[in-house]
Order: structure tokens, then sequence, then C-alpha cells
């Protein structure tokens, strides 16, 4: 018997925080930071183009390329990153089940496509 649980098998909270201890995962199911690390992937696969065309910028001086490095980065990349940061801050503050792989599917899709 862990030292946080009763006679009776019911888990008590800390008398400080009032928190418990965390709830066990079904296997398969989706873990709170799945998110984060997808909208992560993504953000950084918009800032490897962004580079790209800031380079190019550079190389010929094209203001163009430059407001497209600009559009990449931030529109791309920044966003996918508070997308994904925000949803699993928001998820572990109000102690929510993590959206399902289907549902961030969708997000990052729509949120690319868009």
């Amino acid at each position: 018997m862990a030292a946080d649980d009763t006679a009776d098998g019911a888990v008590r909270a800390c008398p400080r925080t009032g928190r418990t201890r965390a709830a066990a995962l079904a296997p398969g199911a989706t873990r709170p930071s799945d998110a984060l690390t997808v909208f992560l992937a993504a953000g950084v696969a918009w800032l490897v183009p962004a580079a790209a065309a800031g380079t190019a910028a550079a190389v010929t001086g094209d203001p163009d390329l430059r407001w497209l490095a600009l559009h990449f980065a931030l529109l791309g990349g920044v966003s996918q990153l508070v997308i994904g940061a925000g949803q699993f801050f928001a998820c572990a503050f109000l102690a929510t089940e993590p959206p399902s792989r289907a549902t961030v599917r969708l997000e990052l899709a729509l949120w690319n496509v868009a």
C-alpha cells in the first residue's frame, strides 16, 4: 500500500495542495503531451522553409522573399507551437482528458490547409 492510500483503498489528497496522484492511462490512450509533440514537429517543419526563404532573401536581396520567410516563421511555425502548447497547458490546468489522436490530426490539418 502506498503512503497516500487509505486502509479502504481510496486515494487521499495531499493536505497542502489537494492533489492526488496522476490517473493511470489506459494502454494506447492519448497522453497529454502527444498533441504538444505533434504541433511542435509541425512548427519546426514550417521553420525550415522560413530559414530557406530568409537565406534566399539575404542572398538575392528580394524583399518578397523576406516577407515570405516572415510569413512562414510566424504564421506557420510559431502559431503551431502556440496552439500545441496552449492545448497542452489547458488540459493540464483544467485536468481534462487530452483530445483524441483523430481530433489532433484534424486540428493540425485544418490549421495548415485553411
